[in-house]
């Protein structure tokens, strides 16, 4: 799989450890013991076959907590949407693959009508967007009683697009300020009051589409994890929603870790 990705997926040359990312979305099969007994990814052709099987490999490795019912454990089904990460050194001729981050769904079926609650974009950044700079920013937060954050922060920034340069912390900065104020706005559904949310927000550069699909390059900004943000994930895992705001399946719990190991 490693060197198909390499000769396959087009990936820019780099001088240095690169980092890229890719979206995937797909459904999966949960036995009764939490193994992966299906995997499906939905539109993965650009991936090559190669590449798409291993993936496939590697979702099924993954172990669940079992789904019970009445205290029976029973094959459940979800939907999956998955970060992809690959890290290359060109120097040392070694690349690393991996899935960084995974939000499982309930299916459509299961999860009722009128679910997925409408959040309201951030005002993309204007030197941001003039330069063809995107990003994601992943927000953890707090809720009061009406699903209001009451206490939110960046857990993660990577920007995507051209190199920035020493202007890199400058964009991170005007991201982060667009996302925060923007999620003063939201209400998320199905979250207690206390419990601590995951919450990716993407920034398209102008003339991309969502359903693009392909490897993007990423420079991810160092950013300061405030202390309660810190505690609380050590206290408990925390709440993964999906870039809608639909909160992850409460039914289906990953156990093994995600991201590149070491890292």
């Amino acid at each position: 799989m490693l060197c198909a990705l390499w000769l396959a997926s087009g990936l820019a040359q780099a001088a240095e450890p690169a980092r890229f990312t890719a979206q995937l979305e797909g459904e999966l099969v949960i036995g009764p013991q939490g193994q992966v007994l299906e995997v499906a990814f939905k539109d993965a052709g650009w991936l090559g076959e190669d590449v798409r099987r291993g993936y496939e490999a590697k979702v099924r490795e993954w172990k669940f907590e079992p789904v019970r019912v009445q205290g029976q454990p029973i094959s459940a089904r979800g939907r999956m949407r998955l970060d992809l990460l690959a890290e290359r050194d060109d120097e040392a001729r070694t690349a690393s693959f991996a899935v960084q981050r995974a939000v499982f769904l309930d299916p459509e079926t299961y999860r009722g009508p009128g679910k997925v609650p409408s959040l309201r974009a951030p005002l993309y950044p204007r030197d941001a967007a003039l330069t063809g700079i995107g990003a994601l920013v992943v927000v953890a937060a707090r809720v009061d009683a009406e699903g209001r954050p009451t206490e939110a922060a960046t857990e993660y920034l990577h920007l995507t697009g051209p190199d920035p340069g020493a202007q890199g912390r400058r964009f991170a900065n005007q991201f982060q300020r667009a996302t925060l104020a923007a999620i003063k706005y939201w209400t998320l559904k199905d979250v207690a009051p206390g419990e601590l949310v995951r919450i990716p927000v993407r920034y398209l550069a102008p003339g991309q589409s969502r359903e693009e699909r392909r490897w993007t390059r990423v420079r991810p900004v160092p950013v300061e994890v405030p202390a309660w943000v810190v505690a609380a994930s050590a206290a408990q895992a925390p709440i993964e929603l999906a870039d809608s705001g639909e909160r992850g399946s409460a039914r289906l719990r990953l156990l093994t870790p995600l991201g590149l190991p070491g890292k």
